[in-house]
């Protein structure tokens, strides 16, 4: 005996299936009607399952990749602060030093400043001891005159020179000033690029800082950590890239369903509304996850948001030399049993269909084939006469319409019998018959006895079962 088991730890639903005819988990005999399906979704569970767990560890792998991102960023951004601030120290030291000779400079003017005025102030004594001593030897002397207009001269423009070093002395001492407040300015920009690269050095997770691969240390990344964001050829996809991830899918971008040239049609994920007339038999609201391979071919899958008991998703492709292909309907827990359909020949609806009448049950199947059965009839209609071959008779109305009653096959088999003047027995039936009515809907059915038993006034029961095509 063979078993399956579906672990929920794997996103089954715990339950076990043996090949058996066990009532609890057989699927022979009967046990199929009841446990099939259920083992397919099992199956289908398990590997949903699967597919979660496999796109969480993708995710993971990308937030991972995002961080390292993100850190070899900051790490950028200190870099250049420090640089930027090494800078700013090495123009302060050039400024302290020009400020430093300026000072100098300004201490010789003011010393110079000095000795001129000093100068001067003799020069003004000896000029009006002078003048005294020309009004004296004015009328003596026309020499000394001359000598003392030369010193009145020399005078002014001594004058002039103190003059303008005294203008000078006042720019050096505006320029000090200037510098003395850019020095400071300096000096506190520098003092908050320290802090900044401070903060952004404590802020910092050494798990966050990412390695070039192979080279052994913590944290390597490949390739991916180097590659930028978008859609072009070698980035790397953002949230929204090609419908992914995207609040809003965008709509089918074509009026017709099946347009005659698609080769416009990007790669991306897209919704056709119920507008649309064209879709597969079932389908509405339909997401279509399209795949383009070059320019000249692609596939797409499409997956129905109507409730229907038609196929959950199905495939068609595109190339340029042959046009659209056939819809390719995929199957699943969810539409394998429904209703049976044909659309232009083609299997359009469930795989299984399962129904009963008052004519008895049958299983429809896509391929065309039907299993009918009925659990007893009476075969009373007599024919023939006492002491002869004699037939009971009677008619199966089909629970489902045949298409051809040639493919009718018919199986009677006994189920009991009742007489007017003994008891039954199978070995006295000679032969059992079913014969497909030519209207496709009936089988008439038969039942001879051999001569020695007669069989006027009773009735045999039988149990039915018929295999034909309905289409």
């Amino acid at each position: 005996m063979a078993e399956v088991t579906f672990p929920e730890a794997f996103g089954g639903d715990g339950k076990t299936y043996t090949d058996d005819a066990d009532p609890d988990t057989g699927l022979d005999d009967v046990g199929y009607q009841a446990r099939f399906v259920p083992a397919l979704a099992g199956s289908v569970a398990m590997a949903a399952y699967a597919k979660n767990r496999a796109a969480a560890a993708e995710e993971f792998a990308e937030t991972c990749q995002q961080l390292r991102e993100d850190v070899i960023e900051r790490q950028s951004d200190v870099r250049e602060k420090q640089q930027a601030a090494a800078a700013d120290r090495e123009q302060t030291g050039r400024d302290r030093a020009a400020t430093k000779a300026d000072a100098e400079a300004t201490a010789g003017d003011r010393q110079q400043t000095g000795e001129d005025r000093a100068a001067t102030k003799t020069d003004t004594e000896a000029t009006a001891g002078d003048r005294e001593q020309t009004g004296e030897d004015r009328a003596a002397t026309k020499a000394d005159a001359e000598a003392t207009a030369g010193d009145r001269e020399q005078t002014g423009k001594d004058r002039a020179a103190t003059k303008a070093d005294a203008e000078a002395t006042a720019a050096d001492r505006e320029q000090t000033g200037k510098d003395r407040a850019a020095t400071k300015a300096d000096a506190e920009a520098t003092a908050e690029d320290r802090q900044a690269a401070q903060t952004a050095a404590a802020q910092m997770d050494a798990d966050d800082i990412m390695h070039r691969k192979g080279s052994g240390l913590p944290n390597e990344v490949g390739t991916a950590a180097k590659r930028d964001v978008g859609t072009a050829s070698g980035n790397l996809m953002e949230v929204g890239a090609f419908g992914l991830g995207s609040k809003v899918v965008k709509n089918w971008p074509f009026e017709e369903v099946l347009p005659d040239d698609p080769s416009a049609l990007e790669t991306g994920i897209y919704r056709f509304t119920s507008s649309f007339s064209g879709l597969p038999d079932g389908y509405y609201n339909a997401t279509a996850l399209v795949r383009r391979y070059n320019a000249e071919w692609f596939s797409m899958t499409l997956y129905s948001e109507g409730n229907s008991d038609s196929a959950r998703s199905a495939n068609i492709s595109w190339r340029a030399d042959e046009g659209w292909s056939a819809w390719d309907i995929n199957y699943s827990s969810s539409n394998v049993v429904g209703t049976v359909r044909d659309t232009d020949g083609v299997p359009s609806g469930a795989i299984i269909e399962s129904d009963a009448n008052a004519n008895g049950r049958y299983t429809k199947f896509a391929d065309g084939t039907v299993f009918a059965w009925k659990e007893y009839i009476d075969l009373a209609e007599p024919s023939g006469s006492a002491g002869s071959t004699f037939t009971l008779s009677g008619l199966w109305i089909l629970p489902l319409i045949a298409h051809n009653y040639h493919d009718i096959v018919c199986t009677v088999t006994f189920d009991s019998a009742t007489y007017s003047a003994s008891v039954a027995r199978y070995e006295d039936i000679t032969y059992f018959r079913g014969v497909p009515g030519n209207n496709n809907t009936d089988v008439r059915l038969y039942a001879g006895a051999s001569d020695h038993r007669e069989l006027i006034g009773g009735a045999i029961r039988v149990r039915l079962f018929a295999v034909y095509t309905w289409k």
